[in-house]
């Protein structure tokens, strides 16, 4: 692993997935998600995030989870000795906290919801960070969640401090 591969293995298990799951799409989405609030929280990894289908999205951490995993398979770890300084982990204590709970599928569904309403916001996709605007933007994106599921997802970003109140 690399520094930035052992630095992701970290933040990883500083959010509570010590072993990468990459099986499903959804676990992969939950992944990126994950990590994209985590730097929107202040863990620096390095990843370049854009738009894609599903949100924010980087073709870089999802190659280095794949091979994270490969190594972790094979038995290697070489995230072993190494911690986050303690401001990294305050910042994944932070998206710890709003990560939802239950099936793979419904917090892949809230992250992507909970990430992309943080991506429009701070990439300034609208022109300001009210539930009518942020719903026709993610809708012109294929995107079906409610005014109400919209509002919740800038109470818990505001709520955690990644969107100012």
């Amino acid at each position: 692993m690399d520094g930035r591969q052992i630095a992701t293995r970290l933040a990883l298990a500083g959010l509570g997935m010590p072993e990468p799951r990459l099986d499903t799409f959804a676990e992969r989405l939950v992944i990126q998600k994950a990590v994209y609030l985590a730097q929107a929280a202040g863990v620096n990894l390095g990843y370049p995030f854009r738009w894609y289908l599903r949100g924010p999205y980087s073709p870089e951490l999802a190659s280095d989870v794949f091979a994270i995993a490969g190594e972790l398979r094979s038995g290697l770890d070489e995230s072993e000795g190494w911690a986050l300084d303690e401001a990294a982990y305050s910042a994944l204590n932070k998206v710890r906290r709003l990560m939802p709970t239950g099936d793979v599928a419904a917090q892949a569904r809230q992250l992507e919801l909970l990430a992309s309403v943080y991506f429009l916001v701070s990439q300034k996709q609208v022109a300001r960070a009210g539930v009518a605007e942020l719903q026709e933007v993610l809708q012109r994106y294929g995107k079906n969640y409610t005014p109400d599921e919209v509002e919740g997802a800038l109470e818990i970003l505001r709520q955690h401090e990644l969107l100012a109140a």
